[in-house]
């Protein structure tokens, strides 16, 4: 499979492995974090280089950790990777009653999210159908090597989500690629992308429903989800929402249009928040 960012890419040395294992059994404390950055230079983590490993014990994929914390936290220490809510929509699939679980990747960003929900649809004999959305080129280029490489059925849309369709420009951070985000203006940093609507998703993939929903795009969560809710049909509305709301706006909080809209908070902590529908 091509490189999917020109970079060199392979399995890491056994050391750099052993190393990967000590910190996967790093705990979740100051410390720990601590030791973590000390496991992560020793095993390769800040080289500008791709590592080809096996993630949530049984997906491939292509980790990039010198400039994703995602792909760092799961390289490293998967075990320091949003916890809580991993576990939170494990059990959430576990007692979905149907054979199909569709699951909806908003700011996919290199995948890892759509890689835990095939993960564990496999785990419990189910199947993941997945619609990941990234619009940046670089980090769907991983993305889409990463859900290849582990056999996933899933489409790939190229698009930002936005309240209206039209060109929007995407704001490139090269030392964080999870915090890539829209910009007002065209920039040295910035490519122009394709924005949809969340709406439009459903007429491009056909989904029949939606079991869950992650949606993580710096900021924009309330333009996405307002315009949204203001046009979905009831069988449009994801039964489950892992929204970052970490960088939440009072005057136009997206936490509060979900409420509005009918869900209640199931699970709640500094980053994210899990809401189902009543």
């Amino acid at each position: 499979m091509s490189d999917a960012t020109n970079l060199p890419g392979g399995p890491p040395s056994a050391f750099q492995q052993s190393m990967r294992q000590i910190g996967h059994t790093l705990p979740y404390t100051g410390a720990g974090k601590k030791i973590a950055s000390l496991m992560l230079r020793l095993a390769g983590g800040t080289k500008k280089r791709g590592y080809d490993v096996t993630v949530f014990e049984t997906q491939a994929a292509r980790l990039y950790p010198f400039d994703n914390i995602s792909e760092k936290r799961v390289y490293i220490t998967p075990q320091f990777w949003d916890p809580e809510e991993r576990a939170f929509l494990k059990a959430r699939i576990r007692a979905h009653d149907k054979r199909n679980f569709i699951f909806l990747d908003v700011g996919a960003n290199a995948g890892l999210y759509s890689l835990w929900t095939k993960a564990a649809c496999d785990f419990y004999g189910k199947h993941a159908r997945i619609v990941a959305v990234e619009p940046d080129p670089l980090m769907r280029a991983r993305l889409e090597h990463n859900l290849s490489a582990s056999s996933a059925e899933a489409q790939v849309l190229d698009w930002a989500i936005t309240r209206e369709a039209g060109t929007v420009h995407l704001q490139q951070n090269e030392k964080s690629r999870g915090m890539n985000k829209l910009a007002d203006t065209a920039g040295t940093q910035t490519v122009a992308v394709e924005g949809h609507p969340l709406a439009d998703v459903f007429a491009a993939s056909g989904m029949p429903r939606l079991d869950a929903m992650k949606i993580d795009i710096e900021g924009h969560e309330h333009a996405a989800l307002s315009g949204f809710f203001e046009v979905a049909q009831d069988q449009q509305l994801p039964a489950m929402i892992i929204l970052e709301t970490s960088h939440e706006d009072e005057e136009n909080s997206a936490l509060k249009l979900c409420l509005d809209a009918g869900y209640a908070i199931a699970m709640q902590n500094r980053l994210n928040t899990i809401l189902l529908r009543n």
